[in-house]
């Protein structure tokens, strides 16, 4: 990824209960205020229903 001059880093980590992994998103982002959706492949191609959090970056 490359540097940007505003260079907020933002590290969030979170696992999820239904499965036995941990996500960790490592992202450059301006300061704000972001929502993130996140979808999981269930059984014969479908996909869950999308759980959705927030994240504040300050600077």
């Amino acid at each position: 990824m490359s540097s940007a001059p505003w260079g907020a880093k933002a590290i969030r980590r979170c696992r999820p209960n239904a499965i036995g992994q941990t996500l960790t998103l490592e992202l450059r982002l301006r300061p704000g205020l972001y929502r993130f959706g996140v979808r999981a492949y269930l059984d014969g191609g479908r996909l869950s229903r999308p759980a959705y959090r927030f994240l504040r970056v300050l600077d």
